[in-house]
């Protein structure tokens, strides 16, 4: 198996399985006991999945992404012998349960247990050896300590697990797992599955598939989705390659084509929401014709076959087979087999899903029990050794959800599956929807019912309905229908804003879950005999406007009409009204470059990028554009929230000049902390921006000082970021003698013996810069537009298939105009946004690449620093990490540099997910100290 660097054979999987099952046992795991399991994508996650069960316990899916109370729920339902979790995960959210937490790393640590070190002393104390890039082929192979038996030679922990060491013998009607999912009553409920039905599985459709070990399996789902059952045991059952696919990459289709080809992958398994975005993109790959897959399968929610024309128009009848894979469950992932074919793109049937796996029973039954004949609407109920034990700790439903089998033998049961379906003539099955109102949205089953008990307790809401809509470009959709708390005088009602539902409802829920879309309606529409009447649910304004409840308020004057049409153009909306708020509609910080280059254009007015934040509603920023008060030197100061009692943490900007990515960082820390960023110069048109980072550090020092910051302040970033916030420190100790605390957020130092430093992945592809606007140089051009382009498809999810080969074969002066149109293409960019917008972008990165390349600091600093490194990229992840670690910056600090790791990636360490284990590093180690 393969994973984000590290590799293992199955003689190390096993042994290391065997070594962790053992500490297992002795914490209390065996059979029919339950493990909890937290723990990002990773090697460390199937050695741990393997431990449990050779331990004889069950695993419990632990999403480290859950909101705590969700995750508190589950731990105090399921009652785990114990969590299993590495220190990358190992929260104090888990900490503060009852429930004892073992590490996957063997470390009794239990304060800041992923720490790298205090002074930057990084060496390897783990088992692998791998460096965190997906493609990185050393890994660890184990050669030098495993037995040709593949036993590590003189450890007697890695041999095979025993009956005689386990609590109780282990059989195969033990439990494997327990996945839960949405439950009506308002909480998750938790599906008991044991050894046998997962071994039947794999069995009664190996003469399908002909698996084996020349096969590569993709994980690319959560393991919290029973999807993921099957990819990683199809994989490991059958001697075959699990590649583990990274969080980033599987949320972004244009890498995940590029993971395909690297991996070789063979076997693949999709939602068909995931694989319609994936074709997307990877139709128009020229890596997609050398793909050696052989297999897809699709699985997880309902397939509708039109989805696969673009395929079909592309490839025709070409390897892979197209295999659609009806599951529940219930029932064991899978319970149908239908492949699919291109005359299929004809026939009336949307969702074939074909017939019954050899050794399960499918009855179509109507609301009386009664069979139904073809062509007719039943209920599907499905019968035969895939059916799970039962729901945990839930006696009545279970009864109520399987339900005894009157056309089998005693004591046989059904499950009630809840799915509409119908015979068609030739004895397949086709799939209509569900009888009830549990939906499936991008492979997750939801019951709208929890959703609904987390809306209502929320002070404002009186009622509440959430609904599923198909009718968005994007695909299905979760709507929340509310209908506002009566006061009386309204004195004291909370305002249902869309921000405020959404952050109540992601404390309570995981992200799947919380709806996209509110409408606020006076009350819920009833059909004639007073049951809701849900086809009148009202589709959500199509606007897309971000809040619910709030009246529209049309522009007034001249200003804000045309600044309206301008914000309908950039956020593709259809309706701007004066109280909007441009954040609230989707702006994010790239789109906010785009507006303020409107604004330039139209109203020849030049706007600080920085007026956007201080300014976000168009009334408000109207305003300012009537002020037309832009001529004087702008401030790069941006108050991301001035209010708050501690010392105020100022964050500058990283390579693309932007600082909106520091808006989720800002809402962790808590209200309690001012936050500050500093923005690049260079997008307005009599701005140049820097070319040195000592210009950049003296003047944002300058800035700071201008708004009256004398007391005690921390300085930091993410990436470039991080080394502009370390000259701003070096600079004051070496003026007026202060040391302030500094925090670099994944960035890498400056090397005295390298005249080109190391940069991220994504950076080191643009090769050594050359600066080609001053000799034409195309090849340079090139990789620098390619280096940018990467860099935007990670900070914005937005693919724009920009690559350097294609750059290179074009002239100079043509390849910004090919940016600008892949950028038009994709969606990123408009017609409104021409060459100039376009130059300037590339001028600010080009500026900031060669003051980062250049950059050597004059001396190093004797104050806190404190670097954060993301775990995937620097093989921090609990299992192993690599001696160059601290990325050099032991050479540019003499007393203090503090080392901790992360959760994420180099991009994804600002994602939303990984929030609040970065807030609480920064205030458990920088936010509580104070410049000297």
């Amino acid at each position: 198996m393969s994973a984000q660097g590290t590799h293992l054979t199955y003689a190390q999987l096993n042994a290391r399985a065997n070594r962790l099952a053992r500490r297992l046992i002795t914490a209390g795991a065996g059979p029919d006991r339950l493990v909890g399991l937290a723990l990002p994508r990773s090697a460390e996650l199937i050695v741990a999945l393997l431990a449990v069960l050779k331990s004889g316990a069950a695993y419990l899916p632990l999403d480290p992404a859950l909101p705590a109370d969700r995750t508190r729920y589950i731990l105090d339902d399921a009652q785990p012998v114990c969590v299993l979790t590495g220190t990358a995960t190992a929260t104090d959210r888990l900490r503060q349960t009852p429930y004892p937490v073992l590490l996957t790393d063997d470390t009794d640590d239990t304060d800041d247990t992923d720490d790298t070190g205090d002074t930057g002393d990084t060496g390897d104390t783990g088992d692998t050896g791998g460096t965190g890039d997906p493609d990185d082929t050393g890994g660890t192979d184990g050669s030098d300590d495993t037995s040709a038996s593949g036993t590590p030679a003189g450890d007697s922990d890695t041999a095979d697990v025993t009956d005689t060491e386990r609590r109780a013998p282990l059989s195969a009607a033990h439990l494997a797992y327990v996945i839960c999912s949405s439950g009506s009553t308002g909480r998750p409920k938790g599906m008991e599955i044991a050894h046998r039905q997962v071994v039947r599985l794999l069995t009664t459709t190996e003469a399908e598939f002909g698996f084996g070990p020349h096969d590569v399996w993709s994980l690319f789902h959560s393991y919290a989705f029973d999807f993921s059952v099957w990819e990683i045991w199809g994989a490991l059952a059958y001697g075959g390659t699990l590649a583990v696919v990274p969080v980033h990459i599987a949320r972004s289709p244009g890498y995940f084509v590029t993971f395909l080809h690297t991996h070789r992958v063979t076997v693949l398994n999709q939602t068909p929401s995931a694989f319609r975005e994936l074709t997307t993109a990877a139709l128009d790959s020229p890596l997609w014709d050398e793909l050696p897959l052989r297999t897809v399968v699709f699985g997880g929610e309902a397939f509708t076959v039109e989805d696969l024309a673009p395929w079909f128009d592309r490839l025709g009848e070409r390897c892979p087979a197209l295999v659609n894979m009806y599951g529940i469950t219930e029932t064991t992932v899978h319970v149908t087999l239908r492949r699919i074919h291109r005359a299929d793109l004809t026939s009336p049937v949307r969702s074939p899903i074909g017939h019954a796996l050899d050794d399960l029973r499918l009855h179509l039954l109507d609301a009386h029990g009664i069979p139904v004949p073809r062509g007719v609407a039943g209920e599907l109920y499905v019968g035969g050794p895939g059916l799970g034990r039962g729901y945990l700790n839930r006696p009545a439903l279970t009864a109520q959800r399987f339900v005894p089998d009157p056309f089998g033998p005693p004591g046989e049961r059904l499950y009630r599956s809840g799915d509409l379906c119908r015979w068609r003539g030739d004895g397949e099955l086709e799939y209509l929807g569900r009888a009830d109102h549990q939906i499936k949205i991008r492979g997750f089953r939801i019951e709208p019912a929890e959703i609904e008990a987390a809306l209502l307790d929320h002070p404002g809401v009186a009622q509440a309905v959430v609904h599923a809509r198909d009718d968005h470009a994007d695909g299905p959709r979760l709507v929340a229908y509310l209908v506002p708390t009566d006061t009386g005088d309204h004195s004291t009602a909370a305002p249902l804003d869309a921000l405020t539902l959404r952050t109540h409802l992601a404390g309570l829920l995981p992200a799947y879950m919380v709806p996209a879309a509110y409408v606020t309606l006076s009350s819920l529409p009833l059909t004639g005999n007073g049951k809701l009447d849900r086809a009148a649910l009202p589709a959500p304004d199509p606007a897309g406007r971000g809040t619910a409840g709030t009246p529209y308020v049309p522009p007034r004057t001249r200003t804000e009409r045309l600044l309206a049409e301008i914000w309908a153009e950039v956020l593709r909306v259809e309706q701007v009204g004066a109280g909007d708020d441009f954040f609230d509609l989707g702006g994010h910080s790239f789109s906010a470059l785009r507006l303020i280059n409107r604004i330039l254009s139209v109203f020849d007015c030049a706007v600080p990028a920085s007026t956007v934040f201080t300014a976000p509603t168009l009334r408000a920023l109207a305003a300012r554009i009537d002020e037309h008060a832009f001529t004087a030197t702008v401030s790069p100061l941006v108050p991301l929230r001035s209010e708050g009692g501690r010392p105020p943490l100022f964050l500058v900007h990283p390579v693309g000049g932007h600082v909106l990515c520091y808006s989720g960082l800002t809402a962790a820390l808590g209200p309690d902390q001012p936050v500050y960023a500093l923005a690049a110069r260079g997008m307005r048109e009599d701005e140049r921006p820097a070319e040195r980072i000592e210009d950049m550090a003296a003047e944002y020092l300058a800035a700071i000082a201008d708004a009256g910051f004398t007391g005690p302040l921390v300085l930091g970033g993410w990436s470039m970021g991080g080394v502009v916030a370390f000259e701003m420190a070096r600079r004051l100790e070496a003026g007026d003698g202060r040391t302030v605390p500094v925090v670099m957020i994944d960035s890498y130092a400056p090397d005295p013996a390298d005249p080109h430093p190391p940069t991220p992945t994504t950076l080191q592809a643009a090769g050594p810069y050359e600066d080609g606007s001053a000799d034409g140089d195309a090849a340079a051009q090139a990789h620098l537009i390619a280096a940018f382009a990467a860099d935007f498809e990670r900070t914005t999810d937005i693919d724009l298939g920009v690559r350097a080969e294609d750059l290179i074969a074009l002239p100079y002066a043509d390849q910004p105009a090919h940016l600008l149109a892949r950028a038009q293409r994709a969606g990123a960019l408009d017609e409104n946004d021409g060459p100039d917008f376009v130059d300037r972008l590339l001028g600010l990165y080009r500026a900031n690449r060669t003051a980062l390349d250049r950059y050597r600091p004059a001396t190093g600093h004797h104050g806190p620093l404190l670097l954060l490194l993301s775990a995937a990229d620097s093989g921090a992840d609990g299992s192993a990490v690599p001696a160059e670690a601290s990325r050099g910056w032991q050479h540019w600090s003499t007393t203090g540099l503090v080392v901790r790791t992360v959760p994420g990636d180099h991009y994804s360490v600002l994602h939303t997910d990984h929030l609040d284990r970065l807030a609480n590093r920064l205030r458990s180690h920088t936010l509580t100290g104070a410049s000297r």
